[in-house]
């Protein structure tokens, strides 16, 4: 039987870990190297563990195809961020919706950043891969950020309220299922609350150590559907914290998912309408329940 998208499911608490190659040649040209043993061990035992969803380059996708991992394709070059905004490989689509039902994705990506060098090219990007993943049906997650220059620090990523409200409405009026954004707790909140489309909140690279609980829960917080933390696969040693990082992430679901079983079992303690049912994913499995950060929670 086929397995429901993750996606499409209600509630929150999504776990989409992405995996970046980075590694860039001269002139700013992406060298994609091949996939280590060690990349598709980690992305299965991640998967065991509870990721919902992983965004996957073509090369690591076909590496995985006999884990049975659940995928996002990732149609964008892996130098498609904010610092590479000069690479002449961002005005390129490396993958097709077409390739992505031929590997059996959940969905679709594709990276658009306003402000940088090729938007235009990357706007077009998105409008030409909703068009064509709409005939197999396939939903398109849209990964935004506004990045702008600043005459004394050079390329800035801009995360208040107003951007990732920006960001999240050009991708919806774009045609995009589900839109990943860059923002602060705050300013994610203002985007959930006057966007009418599903926000990821994106966490980098930098999010590491005793920061990242409290930002994931920030994000969940903040009304997102779920988080990506982005892992750089072309260092191994990124990928042991990399489980770390999961784990962490994967234990304040499971937490979230036992404070609102408790809660409704309290309210309906006194009625006859059976087993509660939580509006969240079930508890994930080989993942201990981990304390909640922050004032927020009690």
């Amino acid at each position: 039987m086929t397995q429901p998208n993750p996606l499409l499911l209600p509630g929150d608490g999504l776990v989409i870990v992405s995996c970046i190659p980075t590694p860039v040649g001269p002139y700013g040209n992406a060298v994609e190297p091949p996939v280590a043993p060690a990349v598709r061990a980690t992305i299965k035992e991640q998967h065991n563990r509870g990721v919902a969803l992983f965004i996957l380059p073509k090369s690591v996708a076909r590496a995985c195809l006999d884990e049975g991992i659940p995928f996002i394709l990732n149609a964008s070059a892996p130098v498609s961020s904010p610092w590479h905004v000069e690479s002449a490989m961002a005005r390129h689509l490396v993958a097709t919706a077409a390739e992505a039902q031929h590997l059996g994705a959940q969905a679709i990506a594709v990276d658009v950043i306003l402000g940088g060098r090729y938007e235009l090219d990357q706007i077009e990007h998105l409008r030409k891969t909703v068009r064509e993943a709409d005939a197999f049906g396939m939903p398109v997650v849209a990964r935004m950020q506004v990045v702008g220059w600043n005459v004394d620090s050079g390329l800035k990523r801009y995360t208040n309220a107003e951007s990732a409200l920006y960001a999240a409405q050009v991708a919806k009026h774009l045609g995009a299922d589900v839109v990943q954004v860059v923002a602060s707790r705050n300013s994610l909140q203002a985007a959930v609350r006057n966007s009418a489309v599903p926000l990821l909140g994106a966490l980098t690279a930098g999010d590491v150590g005793v920061e990242l609980p409290s930002l994931f829960a920030n994000v969940l917080d903040a009304g997102a559907c779920g988080a990506v933390l982005g892992v750089d696969t072309a260092h191994p040693a990124t990928l042991a914290t990399a489980s770390r990082q999961t784990e962490m992430m994967l234990g304040i679901v499971n937490r979230r998912v036992e404070n609102e079983r408790q809660r409704l079992a309290l309210l309906h303690s006194n009625s006859d309408w059976g087993e509660v049912v939580v509006p969240f994913p079930r508890r994930l499995p080989d993942c201990e329940i981990a304390p909640l950060p922050g004032a927020h929670y009690q």
